[in-house]
């Protein structure tokens, strides 16, 4: 019986073990499979982003069916291995130029000056003018400011149509053409032939670098075609920068001096660099 009674035991210990042994191997095998479709979910999200141009949390939550803290993380992933561009709530596609930031990643630098710009540009447009407001985060502040009734806003930026909805006295003409992500404006061919069809008082044109000698320049060629159209059809043109882009000069030349009215900017532009400017009979308005 003693033996019998060991023998038991003996194989019970052997069974618990062979358990115990089997518990860590599906639990191994739980931890691997995880991982693998971690890794898959990621790749999923990254096809997601290529067709739709941005994602959003609570969508691919919905999509994968798996938590929002968990999409979060995914997406966080991501950014660290440099393969997307995290947003407050989703998330972008890296971008399309080397060194072009997005809209979202340029809305908050220098926010205060863009702010200050605005008012001062918005100061300018009076009852029913018709005005041309380039896409970009500082035409956007200029928007904000409005206070003039009757006027009549064209513009290819997705965000001041947005915005406009909120202002009874706007009239908004949304242009169409070929849409970018990365300044969440509309460009192109299609855009430009449209424009063509208006006449404005006045225009708003933001630019990524200004110089002396070069003029003004930007990152991208359709936006700099669609800019130079943009000043062709108006009357009066302002170029709005804030005082960083000054001695700046990016790939493609959208115009010379010469054909703007002046240069709208904060108070952070130097005194030596207004001088320069004004040398050459260009007005840099900053108060």
């Amino acid at each position: 019986n003693e033996v019998q009674l060991i023998q038991t035991k003996a194989n019970e210990n052997k069974q618990s073990h062979s358990k115990l042994k089997s518990d860590k191997l599906i639990d191994i095998q739980a931890i691997k499979e995880a991982n693998m479709f971690a890794e898959e979910r990621k790749e999923e999200i990254l096809k997601v982003l290529k067709v739709q141009g941005k994602v959003k949390t609570l969508e691919l939550s919905e999509k994968f069916n798996v938590s929002e803290p968990t999409i979060r993380r995914d997406i966080s992933d991501l950014e660290k291995a440099g393969r997307l561009i995290r947003t407050h709530g989703g998330a972008l596609p890296l971008h399309e130029n080397d060194g072009e930031p997005t809209f979202v990643e340029k809305i908050d630098k220098f926010s205060a000056e863009k702010a200050y710009i605005g008012k001062i540009a918005a100061a300018m447009i009076t009852e029913g003018k018709n005005v041309i407001l380039d896409g970009g985060t500082t035409t956007l502040e200029i928007l904000k400011n409005i206070t003039a009734s009757d006027v009549t806003v064209i513009t290819n930026s997705i965000e001041i149509a947005e915005y406009s909805e909120k202002m009874d006295n706007i009239n908004l003409i949304l242009l169409g053409g070929q849409f970018r992500w990365n300044t969440r404006a509309l460009v192109g061919p299609i855009t430009e032939r449209i424009l063509r069809t208006f006449r404005a008082d006045i225009a708003f044109v933001g630019m990524n670098g200004i110089d002396i000698n070069s003029g003004m320049t930007t990152q991208n060629l359709m936006e700099a075609t669609t800019k130079q159209v943009m000043m062709e059809v108006s009357k009066t043109v302002f170029v709005v920068a804030d005082h960083s882009k000054f001695g700046k000069r990016e790939l493609c030349v959208v115009s010379n001096l010469e054909n703007i009215s002046g240069i709208i900017t904060d108070q952070g532009i130097s005194e030596s660099v207004i001088e320069e400017f004004e040398n050459k009979h260009v007005d840099v308005l900053y108060e």
